[in-house]
């Protein structure tokens, strides 16, 4: 068993020898993967889903932002040429 002193939570994933593992519970809130005796390569990685929620939220609402930015500027350049042309 090998044991990681991080804390248990999902979005852990591991993979041994390149295929993929159990992320399992050890000793209350630790994290760990249960490897056959030898010597493996273990690779662990956090990929939360809410991660790749919050980035897909961010990234629609920056173009979102963009979006309302480039409209608002387009229509004071408009209101501006108006005003140049009808100056009263």
């Amino acid at each position: 068993m090998l044991v990681v002193n991080e804390s248990f939570y999902r979005g852990w994933k591991a993979r041994i020898d390149g295929a993929d593992a159990d992320v399992i519970r050890c000793y209350g809130d630790f994290t760990g993967v249960a490897v056959d005796g030898g010597r493996h390569e273990v690779e662990m990685r956090f990929a939360p889903e809410s991660l790749r929620l919050g980035s897909i939220i961010s990234l629609v609402s920056a173009a979102l932002l963009a979006s309302v930015m480039i409209v608002t500027a387009a229509a004071g350049r408009a209101g501006r040429k108006s005003a140049v042309k009808n100056p009263g």
